[in-house]
């Protein structure tokens, strides 16, 4: 079965240790039965909804315990927990209604995205 929640250490790596934003210790592997779609939440920041593809790719040895997050989204997101939880989730929960892209700290809008594709 999958886990509904799973409480684990949560770590933090540097884009040079790797690029990819989340890793997982190779532990949890029999946690998650298929490439699942996980969030991760903070109890600092409920709010925020981070999520990531459980795949086989993301689960590697180097992470002795948890979850690894980089640490630029950890920065940006202001989590500071010692433990995050994980929660299998369906993908309706991680769809968006809006995007915002900020590029060298200028906002662009719909128009202005529209005018670059």
């Amino acid at each position: 079965d999958q886990p509904k929640l799973l409480i684990v250490p949560c770590n933090r790596h540097d884009i040079k240790r790797s690029h990819a934003p989340f890793l997982l210790s190779s532990k949890l592997q029999d946690k998650f039965e298929g490439p699942v779609l996980v969030r991760v939440i903070s109890k600092a920041q409920p709010q925020l909804r981070l999520f990531f593809r459980a795949s086989a790719k993301v689960f590697v040895p180097s992470v002795l315990e948890g979850i690894s997050i980089m640490q630029e989204i950890l920065d940006q997101g202001k989590i500071f927990d010692k433990q995050v939880e994980l929660q299998v989730a369906e993908r309706r929960e991680a769809s968006l209604s809006e995007v915002a892209v900020l590029i060298l700290d200028h906002y662009l809008s719909q128009r202005d995205i529209w005018h670059l594709h």
